[in-house]
């Protein structure tokens, strides 16, 4: 994929270490291609399977989507693993930051991306959908933090951008009650840990993409008319993660905290 074009130079991620999580599809996916692209070692991490086959989407990409990204990338002549894990297993923290340090030495960087998004109407949505939604998009972003958090304390450095919604932040929508639920409990973790980290040299924001994608539409906004649309609208995303990501950025979470 070619370079931003509104970016004359693009910003360098040498020698750093990005962790990024749903690493192997979509959004994810952009991420570390960009990042490694840049320079970055990346860590992707990925269930590497579907969890939305009960909700009539399914990518036929899904199985060890993770470790086919890192292999693209090495080919290119960069750096990067595939850990496959669950982040909404309180271990996966500890799972997929150790081969960060152990394998490259630490990690710089963390994207929460992660995330399930069950379409479904309220009276049809189950108790089980609406908890495994919460567990794995905030509660899979809070176990990556929390471990995140203890490398980046002791470098005094650390950039976090967690991938939050529009839906259920500024908006709702019809059938997203999980997910909008799940969003905005992460809108609340990425301002709470934006103020701890501050006096730390760790920066955290969030980012709110009203994207669509094959697999999980957006209802609010239509499908783009072709595939390019798609990569595109994909593609700008990631550069403003990378943006966020980069020891140049200076903005985390909240201006001013209590």
């Amino acid at each position: 994929m070619a370079e931003d074009p509104r970016n004359s130079k693009p910003l360098r991620f040498d020698g750093r270490v990005v962790v990024v999580t749903g690493a192997g599809r979509r959004l994810g996916r952009e991420f570390v291609r960009l990042l490694a692209r840049r320079g970055a070692t990346v860590v992707g991490n990925d269930i590497c399977r579907s969890e939305d086959d009960q909700y009539g989407a399914r990518d036929a990409e899904d199985d060890d989507a993770a470790q086919r990204v890192v292999e693209e990338i090495e080919s290119a002549g960069g750096s990067a693993i595939a850990i496959t894990a669950d982040v909404s297993d309180p271990a996966s923290g500890e799972r997929i930051m150790t081969p960060a340090v152990t394998t490259f030495g630490g990690s710089d960087i963390l994207i929460n991306n992660a995330g399930i998004v069950p379409y479904a109407p309220l009276e049809e949505l189950s108790s089980a959908q609406f908890l495994r939604t919460i567990a794995v998009d905030a509660g899979g972003a809070f176990h990556l933090s929390r471990e995140a958090w203890r490398h980046f304390h002791v470098a005094g450095y650390g950039r976090v951008v967690k991938i939050c919604s529009s839906v259920g932040v500024v908006y709702g929508n019809d059938n997203y009650a999980a997910y909008a639920s799940a969003k905005s409990a992460l809108l609340g973790l990425t301002r709470v840990t934006a103020c701890e980290g501050r006096s730390h040299g760790i920066l955290v924001n969030g980012l709110l993409p009203n994207a669509a994608t094959p697999a999980r539409p957006c209802v609010a906004q239509p499908l783009p008319a072709s595939r390019n649309d798609h990569d595109r609208s994909a593609e700008l995303i990631a550069h403003a993660a990378a943006r966020l990501g980069h020891e140049q950025c200076s903005a985390t979470g909240p201006q001013y905290c209590s």
